[in-house]
């Protein structure tokens, strides 16, 4: 079921072949131990990450000098390496402290010589191409976030960066600071701060440079619009005659006009694009074409001025050929873009960054796109199917990339989207009685379905399941899984519209479906914000469950009866149960905790398991007893097929196995430690085969014996 996960800074590194004698075990940091006669041991294949390929791309930065020296920065993999145009891509994150990556730029000069810009990790500088991370942050303030990376042309020694600190509690003053560096990153100092005033300390989402006068920069603030220097930073003024909208999120400026430059400016609050042929000192409006865009970056084609690429989180990639004089959309547009690049020396290749869908490769400017992502394994895989009469056919859902599949167990994927109208999905389920149709929970538009047996396409069905009709998230600010759902800081008056908006109608995205047995015609759906839902007709019809307007992170339903429930419940905590199909709902214990996983006790009809937000927990008579793993944040809870006793969990910090009911723990695999695990499943037709699907590298695939 959906998964509870918590941001952790994240480490790659690939696990041995593990055969563990006594003394070695003694000597494993875990809760407590096995003996020696239960090792982990991957004794048929060796574990592997086996995609899908893709996540959330929030930088790219090409080589100017080798445009098929391509760099991509992962919101939680870290930084990704192509040598061949996009065609093929290698992790390059030796040294890098935090993967959680915001920025990224490439020296003008050596394009073996980057900089990348974490989220609340600062700078960090790499000289041969990716193969060794350094820390580069003297002088910056803790925590802080890296907006933008611009590079004097003329000296790639003088660098400038835009970053944000802690801020009090998510609100003003943000602590925005821009640093520049005359040294390569040595030493930072800061020339810009205080934007909007001592309440305010406003930050700058982009910085740019001029690329022929690199004396003369420019700021585009989070609410007090564009700032400029015309002394390489000594000195700054805010250049906004013209500007309506001060949610300046990206600045370009045309390479080919040298004085006064031509700028243009996208802004966040659905506005336009503006523009200035007078170095900021006055700007208009140019917004034909263009309708409630929220734009992220504004990319300038540096052969062809005239053509600019917007970054959208409404309609994909927007595009003029003319300078701004009119707009029209370009493609992705059922993708929220963050990145956006020309290539310089061949400008009909673009490259786009996407948030969950991946990375993709523009074409004749834009004028068709494909993923362009092989090799990079950063997807939020929500959830994983095997086929149970084909063990190499599989299905996996991803959190902003929707359903992806796989014919050859996991070497290859492809999209398998056609029709689907959500591309954040929280789970998929196959049905029970024919296990060619497949179930994509949505986020937003509710529940999909698909016979595989007949095609590829999606049909939206379920009669009465909730919307989603708010714009707020479905993971709340304080909860563990929110920092992967979303890099973008909304302002304060979209929350509040939100907040107005959800007093009336919250969201309700569809978390978890269970079928019961022995009658899986009776189906139960857990939602966010909306409680239970019931179909008797196999999920055709819905209604109300109870627990209306509490979200439910996991389900169960008794192995043999159909109306006893159990649901893991958000508001309030704990775990709440049902012996009348959802009629009437009682508390069941774990109140004092956030209860994310839920499992059956094999064998036993009235024992449960209970991932929290503080262990694992089974209730025997009417008692819930905690069984180790205290402090820890367990997100996910199987039984092993074969082996009733052996029982698996997913943390926010990886994996542990017990083979003994919970009396002990191992964490292991290793190569899972710092990753948010969101579910796990099994080969059914071969159980030593498990996957875990985590938030920030895809799927991994190991072989238990």
């Amino acid at each position: 079921g959906m998964r509870i996960a918590k941001l952790f800074l994240i480490s790659i590194f690939f696990i041995p072949i593990i055969s563990l004698g006594k003394a070695q075990a003694d000597e494993i940091s875990a809760p407590v131990i096995y003996e020696a006669r239960f090792p982990i041991v991957f004794n048929q294949k060796p574990p592997e990450w086996i995609g899908p390929d893709g996540g959330t791309i929030v930088a790219i930065a090409v080589s100017p000098t080798d445009p098929n020296q391509i760099y991509a920065g992962t919101w939680g993999a870290g930084v990704f390496r192509s040598l061949d145009g996009g065609g093929s891509w290698s992790p390059v994150n030796n040294g890098l402290g935090n993967l959680l990556i915001n920025s990224l730029a490439v020296d003008p000069q050596n394009s073996l010589i980057v900089y990348a810009g974490t989220y609340k990790g600062k700078v960090y500088k790499t000289s041969d191409g990716g193969e060794k991370w350094s820390l580069c942050s003297n002088g910056i303030q803790d925590n802080a976030i890296i907006y933008s990376i611009v590079i004097n042309p003329d000296d790639p020694k003088i660098v400038y960066i835009s970053t944000r600190g802690d801020s009090n509690n998510g609100g003003p003053p943000w602590n925005g600071i821009v640093y520049k560096s005359s040294n390569g990153g040595g030493k930072w100092l800061p020339v810009l701060k205080n934007v909007g005033g001592s309440s305010q300390e406003d930050w700058a989402y982009a910085l740019d440079i001029h690329p022929n006068k690199p004396k003369i920069i420019y700021a585009a603030t989070h609410e007090h619009g564009v700032y400029r220097s015309l002394d390489s930073g000594k000195s700054w003024s805010a250049v906004n005659s013209g500007i309506s909208d001060m949610s300046t999120r990206s600045i370009a400026i045309d390479p080919s006009v040298q004085v006064p430059a031509t700028l243009y400016t996208g802004v966040w609050r659905k506005t336009g694009v503006f523009k200035s042929i007078t170095s900021g000192d006055s700007w208009w409006l140019e917004s034909n074409g263009l309708k409630d865009e929220q734009i992220f970056h504004v990319a300038i084609d540096p052969l062809q001025p005239s053509y600019l690429y917007l970054a959208t989180f409404t309609h994909g990639v927007i595009k003029t050929k003319n300078g701004g004089n009119s707009w029209f959309r370009s493609g992705l547009r059922d993708d929220q873009i963050i990145a956006l690049v020309v290539n310089p020396k061949n400008n009909k290749i673009l490259y786009a960054g996407t948030q969950g869908d991946g990375l993709f490769k523009g074409k004749n400017k834009g004028e068709t796109w494909v993923h362009s992502q092989s090799g990079i394994t950063a997807s939020w895989a929500t959830s994983l199917v095997v086929h149970p009469d084909d063990s190499n056919l599989l299905f996996a859902s991803l959190y902003g990339g929707g359903v992806v599949k796989s014919i050859d167990g996991g070497q290859t994927w492809e999209d398998f989207n056609d029709n689907l109208g959500d591309r954040y999905i929280h789970q998929l389920v196959l049905n029970p009685q024919n296990s060619d149709i497949i179930y994509a929970l949505t986020d937003k538009e509710g529940m999909y379905w698909c016979d595989i047996s007949v095609g590829s396409s999606w049909l939206k069905i379920g009669d009465n399941l909730p919307n989603m009709a708010s714009g707020l998230p479905t993971f709340d600010v304080d909860h563990p899984f929110a920092g992967w759902q979303t890099l973008v800081e909304p302002f304060e008056d979209i929350i509040e519209n939100a907040m107005s908006q959800a007093a009336l109608a919250k969201d309700s995205a569809l978390l978890e479906m269970r079928f019961a047995q022995p009658d899986p015609n009776v189906v139960y759906m857990g939602t966010s914000n909306a409680g239970v839902y019931k179909s008797i007709d196999g999920g055709t019809s819905w209604q109300q469950g109870g627990l209306s307007g509490k979200t439910i992170w996991d389900l169960l339903v008794a192995p043999n009866d159909s109306a006893q429930l159990y649901a893991a419940v958000d508001q309030d905590g704990g775990v709440w149960a049902s012996s009348d199909g959802g009629g009437t709902w009682e508390r069941f214990g774990l109140g004092d905790y956030k209860v994310y996983a839920l499992a059956h006790v094999p064998g036993s009809p009235v024992s449960l398991y209970a991932g929290t937000n503080n262990g694992f927990y089974q209730i025997e008579n009417g008692e819930w007893q905690q069984k180790g793993l205290a402090g820890i944040v367990v997100t996910a809870v199987v039984t092993h097929p074969a082996h009733p006793d052996w029982i698996i969990v997913g943390t926010s910090n990886g994996s542990y196995i017990s083979r003994n009911g919970g009396a002990t723990w191992r964490k292991e695999p290793d190569v899972l430690n710092g990753k948010t695990i969101t579910s796990i499943s099994f080969d059914p037709n071969n159980p030593s085969i498990i996957y875990y699907s985590t938030t920030s590298h895809g799927v991994f695939k190991a072989y238990l014996y």
